[in-house]
């Protein structure tokens, strides 16, 4: 095992020894979830620092057409 998933065994254990999670499974899916709630928030803060950063493209009629078609490019193969 890599020295991550060690402590990731580790925590999972003390989790169920604690009662914290009925099960290794459980515990599991418990850090699992908070790590992607973690990521999301890391990413709702840069995207929040972004927008005060005028690090953004407006969403418009103009900008929505523009990004279907750049989208409808690589979506579906050009003859």
């Amino acid at each position: 095992m890599t020295r991550t998933a060690n402590i990731i065994d580790e925590i999972v254990s003390q989790q169920v020894n604690l009662g914290v999670a009925k099960s290794r499974v459980e515990a599991e899916q418990e850090l699992a979830a908070s790590l992607v709630e973690r990521e999301l928030d890391r990413k709702i803060a840069k995207g929040k620092q972004d927008i005060k950063d005028g690090n953004f493209t407006p969403v418009n009629e103009q900008t929505t057409a523009e990004f279907v078609v750049q989208l409808s490019k690589k979506l579906i193969p050009q003859k």
